[in-house]
């Protein structure tokens, strides 16, 4: 069985990425059993989705302001080095008691530039709504005015201590080649 790929693939990058903003690698333990491995990392005490569940005011201006320069730098810091996290959520963002904000959890993540490493096309979210992959690959076909990236999404929560509301003009849907009807249109003329 041995290993996971997301496991090793988060043991290779965060060797590799050494910053104040994101969570440190101190160590990789394995027992004797083949399932045991252990990524011993910096103590943080929480993860930012714990404390936006159990505040009681947002936070201030001032406050997201700070997370999300920490954020960003962190951002900027991973694709200078061309990686790509792929699963940022408030759950994936830890807090330390000093208010350092450390980005956690590189098990989806991925080296962009390398044609050794394979991009997939897959999205990872949380939402109540499933939705389908086809729809999820047309939104590589859409225009990027409409996207919304995962930091601008993970602000949201932190002033208002809601999740972002799904917008519907947000929600892909398939370009026209794809519809029925004109595949059924297409069918007919033949």
């Amino acid at each position: 069985m041995g290993i996971s790929d997301s496991a090793l693939r988060e043991i290779v990058l965060l060797k590799k990425l050494r910053h104040e903003n994101i969570v440190e690698l101190k160590e990789v333990a394995v027992s004797r059993d083949p399932q045991g491995m252990f990524l011993v990392m910096e103590y943080c005490e929480q993860d930012l989705a714990k404390l936006l569940d159990e505040m009681v005011h947002p936070f201030t201006e001032p406050q997201v302001k700070c997370l999300m320069q920490q954020l960003f730098r962190a951002l900027d810091y991973m694709h200078s080095h061309y990686v790509l996290h792929r699963d940022l959520k408030v759950s994936n963002l830890l807090l330390t008691s000093h208010g350092i904000l450390k980005v956690a959890d590189f098990g989806l993540a991925r080296v962009f530039g390398d044609p050794d490493m394979s991009m997939t096309p897959r999205v990872v979210f949380e939402s109540a709504s499933p939705v389908a992959v086809d729809l999820l690959n047309a939104l590589f076909t859409y225009d990027p005015k409409r996207r919304i990236s995962a930091a601008a999404a993970l602000a949201h929560p932190f002033f208002t201590e809601r999740p972002l509301p799904c917008d519907p003009v947000l929600i892909p849907s398939l370009p026209p080649s794809h519809s029925k009807k004109r595949k059924r249109e297409e069918s007919l003329q033949i």
